[in-house]
């Protein structure tokens, strides 16, 4: 898309200016903003997402009772993904309807200068159509809804004054270039159509491969006082950008700061390979469970054969284990059968690596299934991944929770286990060629998400 924003047809622009009004937040908002900043490290950064998880709160209020008919979509906003909420102190991927917004959080008095991140005017995989000021009066569980700044008006400033980015990847942005007149907002959502995202407003130099930046950042993490030191101290903007847009890498990133995985040596890394976290399916088939699995909590049950006849209780397991135990075993008894009847039949051999998840608040159990689909001719020819989602509590309040399988393009599959249902599991599988890689995905009604690193299985892996 090129071009500004433009009017679909001419408004009548003799209307008053719209009064700042308070939000009242409610208990409940405010305890889920503090589940929302916990999954945040560093304690300033917990604090802005804390703020930026009330404000989103209070905007989705604010446009209830101004509009009913705009409608804040904020599932797959960045403060559900902590990974760039960590990295980013600000909450975009907001819609509502074609529009992307991107809401800013400050405190009480009002700032002369918003510190705008640079990452959501700069890149193309974060911008937005409106930047939205929202100010939280944190002590008295308030908020009001300020001013906002369109992205065409924010290229209009910088040519005439142009602004110099911050050492900490943000723009020193005078509060009078946000219009208070949240009027003109309403308007722009309701007359305005989104035509385009202009060009990006700084090229960025060639950076570093994937690889050779993980390299250099884990040098850099090694030599910093904490794995928590921020992104902006240790690369350069160019450098920064590249990892920003490459996901795998900002992964990697937060699980080194959260402790899910080991910082590695620098020379333990391949300089050439390209750097993707991977779940090995290939190693489960030999008995064995990757690095990455391990790392993230997974747990290799025995072969589907082996499992049927571990309904009998261990005498050398204490009796959680044999609990748990029987129910993995059930669970996985219960699918064979289930899947037997619709023609699918699970080998003997099909080997199953278990993680125990909580996604809102609900304790979960996700199973991932594989083996080898031979060709006419009895020789492995594909590979088959099946996932099993189980719910493991019987709370009538839960909510609906999908599951998701992806290419590196688009969802290939997704199966929701809803909520207030009899029904507590689903599963989804898909077939893949030798490398092909699939991502999971599992999504709550209210937006948290939980993904892991692709699965995937090469040709001679077994």
């Amino acid at each position: 898309m090129k071009g500004p924003l433009t009017y679909s047809d001419q408004p009548n622009m003799d209307f008053e200016t719209l009064p700042i009004q308070t939000i009242t937040l409610s208990q409940h908002q405010v305890e889920q903003a503090v589940e929302i900043s916990d999954r945040v490290i560093t304690e300033p950064r917990q604090w802005q997402t804390y703020l930026n998880a009330l404000a989103l709160f209070a905007l989705q209020g604010w446009f209830t009772e101004q509009t009913p008919d705009l409608v804040l979509d904020w599932q797959q906003c960045s403060i559900l993904k902590p990974q760039y909420a960590n990295v980013i102190e600000a909450v975009y991927d907001l819609k509502i309807n074609d529009f992307k917004l991107c809401l800013m959080a400050i405190g009480s008095p009002m700032e002369a200068v918003i510190k705008l991140p640079r990452a959501v005017v700069d890149l193309a995989d974060f911008r937005s159509h409106l930047y939205i000021l929202v100010r939280v009066l944190e002590e008295q569980g308030q908020a009001q809804v300020l001013s906002f700044l369109r992205h065409d008006q924010w290229l209009a400033h910088q040519r005439s004054t142009p602004l110099t980015p911050t050492p900490d990847w943000t723009y020193p942005v005078p509060s009078h270039w946000f219009e208070d007149d949240l009027h003109r907002l309403l308007l722009c959502l309701h007359g305005l159509k989104p035509q385009a995202i202009s060009e990006l407003s700084s090229q960025l130099r060639a950076a570093p491969t994937p690889n050779r930046l993980q390299q250099d950042l884990t040098q850099r993490l090694a030599q910093a006082a904490s794995v928590e030191t921020p992104l902006w101290q240790l690369l350069t903007w160019d450098e920064g950008a590249r990892v920003l847009t490459h996901p795998p890498l900002l992964d990697w990133l937060y699980q080194v700061q959260t402790g899910q995985l080991a910082l590695r040596p620098a020379s333990e890394i391949s300089s050439t390979s390209a750097l993707r976290p991977i779940l090995d399916a290939g190693a489960w088939l030999r008995n064995e469970l990757d690095e990455m699995a391990q790392a993230l909590g997974w747990l290799l049950l025995p072969p589907l054969a082996e499992m049927r006849s571990l309904n009998a209780p261990s005498p050398t397991n204490s009796p959680a284990v044999n609990s748990a135990v029987d129910s993995m075993a059930e669970t996985l008894e219960l699918l064979r059968r289930q899947l037997a009847r619709q023609g699918t039949v699970l080998p003997a051999d099909a080997r199953c690596a278990y993680k125990a998840v909580t996604l809102a608040n609900a304790p979960l159990a996700l199973y991932a299934i594989t083996w080898l689909v031979p060709d006419d001719q009895g020789r492995p020819a594909e590979w088959a991944l099946l996932l099993v989602l189980n719910r493991l509590s019987n709370d009538p309040h839960q909510l609906a929770v999908t599951l998701s399988i992806s290419d590196s393009s688009a969802p290939l599959v997704e199966q929701q286990l809803a909520a207030a249902t009899d029904c507590n599991s689903v599963y989804a599988q898909v077939v893949g060629t030798w490398g092909e890689e699939f991502h999971i995905t599992l999504i709550a009604d209210a937006g948290e998400t939980l993904t892991w690193p692709a699965i995937t299985l090469h040709r001679g892996d077994w």
